[in-house]
């Protein structure tokens, strides 16, 4: 695995299955400094950072039939379900997002006098894609990195840390797998009532039949995204590392 040194050490963490054991030796915070990039967190420990990217590209990775292997995720470490939302959902969340953007910026400049709900559209996808974006990055640079150590420190029996005890709902990393359900949901379900469920007669297919195939298996991934993060959410209360009363304050919308 190529190291980049200006990634953040949460990413790296959550990216790379044996990171987190790399950084433990070396005693780098990659929790609640996890937005920190491994260059800053080397610079900062005095450490020396070739030696650190050395080991950490030496950390095998995961062949790809590992993540095409159909699961039981209730059966699963935390720590696997996560490897496995970053590089199956994450990555194609990113990659399909710049794909649609670009495509509804084509389609809007070439069809939007003739059919001016594309620019409406384009608006929702926007403000709905940027959300997402932030929540994956928070996702990776605070709460699945605080899962990682904490569940390492289990296995081991040492004390559980927990760094964000003192954090209210509003500030607490783990609210971020929540996801806004409601607001997510909500943008979708206006993005399927403008487009018709992305319904298409015959001549319209031509011209956004890629755009609506596109953002189909987006919103399609993006719900299985999030049940496996409901999954990951259920787990953590199950380890002790969440308060099941947060949670339920959390899933009734108190917070959000």
């Amino acid at each position: 695995m190529r190291i980049n040194p200006s990634h953040t050490v949460g990413k790296i963490a959550v990216s790379s299955s044996g990171a987190a054991a790399v950084f433990e030796r070396y005693h780098l915070d990659y929790c609640v400094h996890g937005g920190e990039t491994l260059r800053a967190a080397c610079l900062q420990a005095r450490l020396p950072l070739e030696e650190i990217t050395d080991e950490l590209e030496k950390v095998d990775e995961r062949p790809m039939s590992w993540y095409m292997k159909k699961r039981n995720w209730d059966l699963e470490s935390m720590a696997d379900l996560i490897d496995y939302i970053v590089h199956i959902h994450h990555d194609y969340s990113r990659c399909e997002t710049r794909l649609i953007d670009r495509m509804l910026e084509e389609a809007v400049e070439e069809l939007g006098d003739k059919n001016p709900t594309l620019a409406t559209v384009q608006e929702y996808f926007l403000k709905m894609a940027e959300e997402q974006i932030d929540h994956m990055r928070l996702e990776e640079e605070k709460a699945f990195p605080y899962l990682i150590q904490a569940e390492r420190a289990l296995r081991r029996k040492d004390p559980v840390p927990h760094p964000f005890r003192d954090y209210d709902l509003f500030q607490h990393p783990l609210r971020v797998l929540e996801w806004d359900y409601g607001l997510l949901g909500r943008e979708w379900n206006d993005i399927n009532r403008l487009t018709h469920y992305f319904e298409l007669s015959s001549s319209q297919k031509e011209y956004l039949g890629h755009l609506y195939d596109a953002m189909k298996r987006l919103e399609f991934d993006t719900r299985h995204h999030i049940h496996l993060e409901d999954i990951l959410l259920k787990k953590a209360v199950g380890s002790g590392l969440l308060d099941e009363v947060k949670l339920g304050v959390i899933r009734k919308g108190g917070v959000g």
